[in-house]
Formats: C-alpha cells, structure tokens, sequence
C-alpha cells in the first residue's frame, strides 16, 4: 500500500526529533497505529478513534496524534466519538 510506504516516510524522517526505539516501535508489524494512519490515509472518510493525546515533544513515543497531524488525518478521543453519534448512557 502506497500510503503506508508514506507513513514510513514520514517516521524515518522524523529521526533527528524521535528515539530510534521510538521510530521502530510505531513501525513494528506488531503494532497497529502506522497500519491505521496509512488505512485512513487511503480511505478520507473515515476517523481514528484514539485515547492518546497530541504531545509532539514527546521523543520516546510516536503517538497517534503526530502523524494524524502531518497527513490531515481526522481524530478524535472516545467521548467526542460518542458524542458525534449521539450516543448517550
């Protein structure tokens, strides 16, 4: 898939901010979040749904938020998502 190739891209470019450790964990088969940036990278329409926040001085972990950010990705925390479909408990 192309746009995994992009996310690639994008965290090894990052390596001057990011630990190598940090860099191989988010591009590990292992774990999901680069799978799910380059998914909704190629299907626009969809949202991550994720419990991390945006902390981009973090240097020891790529969290979801970064790369949404760099590649105009929607997200949002689990509260929002229920909120956007009117869920209520």
């Amino acid at each position: 898939m192309a746009q995994y190739q992009n996310v690639v891209g994008w965290a090894q470019s990052r390596s001057g901010h990011y630990t190598s450790a940090a860099i191989t964990e988010f591009l590990s088969t292992t774990e999901a979040d680069a799978f799910l940036v380059a998914y909704a990278m190629k299907y626009r329409e969809v949202k991550i749904v994720t419990k991390e926040s945006s902390n981009p001085n973090m240097k020891n972990r790529i969290k979801l938020p970064e790369p949404c950010d760099a590649f105009g990705i929607q997200y949002c925390n689990l509260i929002t998502m229920f909120r956007e479909i009117n869920e209520r408990f």
